[in-house]
């Protein structure tokens, strides 16, 4: 079964089946720690994968009122709406199970029972893409579909034929895990560097490290040949950065490196950024009153405004339109990136890593000693050590108690066993 068939058949029989309401302030990511409380990245990514274990996977969330919550407090958010609804949007299972068969529904059922990550693509997709958010600070309505192939330009036909074109999406979020920037490829052993957990607010003793702006260029450059279909060249890169020099100066830096591979003649790939402040997303670069504040993890620092949550929001659907991805992929928010073009398109999609993280979300026996799930016993925050362990085909079977929902709408799977 394809993998846009299979995503539809298990829509299908989620979107027929009761549908619960959840509440987003149960998902708990660590003792003590909210995911609604962590960083955006992190508690959307580890929301869906508790999400995927329940009985009853629901992609009907509900927040608190706006004026107590973390990230949705700063978006203006509506009268009576909660905080849920205000960042992300609703979508009703009446208006997904349109055109639903019983039998696709059935055959739902059986892959959601075999692949609990075919649960989480739909839940994520339906959760992050298709609801129509109410923050006046957001882009309203849902995310538009991924484009279709622009139709073959002059310098594809000079190439031999009506060939396609592509895009590609390029994340460089070092987020605030940049205490040490590194100018090579990151290993995954090395990735996060001496980070611990005893000493985890302690912000001057961390040491984690990140790769600089320049390595994505490079490894773009290395690797743009198997990102693109076969045949295809490249009509527009994604960017999505929360670092300012990388915002002024990669767009150029990206399109001069790809220009061998452009869809125009004597014309580089288009490159797309969205504008919005990004100092106050600066870590560990200033000297004076603030350079405390700049160490700590973003989640922790006070005064923060808007840009900071629209910025991860509206960057994950510009992701989201691109056809491959370049990434670290031992990030929380590059991995939900990737799944959610996965989601989008229906389909598994190239991507290239500055470190040597893989964005699957069942760990694959294969990739070993190169996936998050080899950190887990340095004590590192990674989404596979903390929800599940095991198979090519992710069944729900949990290596720790987060994260995980605490509320009594519906029983995770693993709680059977």
């Amino acid at each position: 079964m394809q993998l846009s068939t299979a995503l539809r058949a298990v829509e299908c029989h989620l979107a027929l089946s009761p549908m619960p309401t959840l509440n987003a302030s149960l998902f708990e990511c660590a003792s003590g720690l909210r995911c609604v409380d962590a960083a955006l990245g992190k508690g959307l990514l580890q929301i869906v994968m508790v999400i995927a274990t329940l009985e009853r996977p629901s992609w009907l969330l509900v927040g608190r009122v706006p004026e107590a919550d973390k990230w949705a407090r700063h978006l203006h958010c509506p009268d009576r709406v909660d905080a849920w609804t205000c960042m992300h949007g609703r979508v009703e299972p009446a208006e997904v199970a349109r055109g639903c068969s019983a039998e696709q529904a059935a055959s739902g059922r059986a892959a959601a029972a075999a692949n609990r990550t075919l649960v989480a693509l739909v839940v994520m997709r339906n959760l992050l893409l298709r609801g129509a958010r109410l923050s006046p600070l957001l882009e309203p309505g849902a995310a538009p579909p991924p484009p279709p192939p622009p139709p073959p330009t002059s310098a594809l036909r000079a190439r031999g034929g009506p060939q396609q074109s592509s895009n590609v999406s390029v994340a460089v979020r070092g987020g605030d895990a940049c205490d040490v920037v590194e100018h090579v490829p990151l290993s995954p052993r090395y990735f996060q560097g001496t980070w611990d957990p005893v000493i985890r607010t302690s912000w001057s003793r961390q040491r984690r490290h990140c790769a600089h702006a320049d390595v994505y260029v490079e490894v773009l450059r290395a690797r743009l040949p198997s990102l693109l279909p076969s045949g295809a060249a490249l009509d527009t890169i994604l960017l999505a950065t929360d670092d300012h020099d990388a915002a002024a100066r990669l767009p150029a830096a990206l399109a001069a490196a790809t220009t061998p591979f452009g869809a125009r003649i004597d014309a580089p790939p288009r490159v797309w950024v969205r504008p919005f402040d990004r100092m106050q997303l600066a870590h560990g670069r200033l000297v004076g009153p603030r350079a405390r504040t700049m160490r700590q993890w973003v989640e922790h620092r006070r005064g923060l405004n808007a840009d900071v949550a629209t910025s991860v929001l509206e960057d994950l659907r510009l992701l989201a339109r691109g056809a491959a991805l370049v990434a670290s992929l031992c990030s929380s928010l590059a991995t939900l990136a990737w799944n959610l073009i996965v989601a989008a398109r229906g389909e598994e999609v190239p991507f290239a890593s500055v470190d040597g993280c893989l964005p699957h979300l069942e760990v694959l026996p294969r990739h070993r000693g190169t996936t998050n799930d080899e950190r887990e016993r340095r004590g590192l925050p990674t989404y596979t050590a903390e929800v599940h362990r095991g198979g090519p085909e992710w069944r729900g079977v949990r290596s720790s108690w987060y994260p995980r929902y605490v509320g009594d709408t519906a029983v995770p799977v693993s709680a059977r066993r």
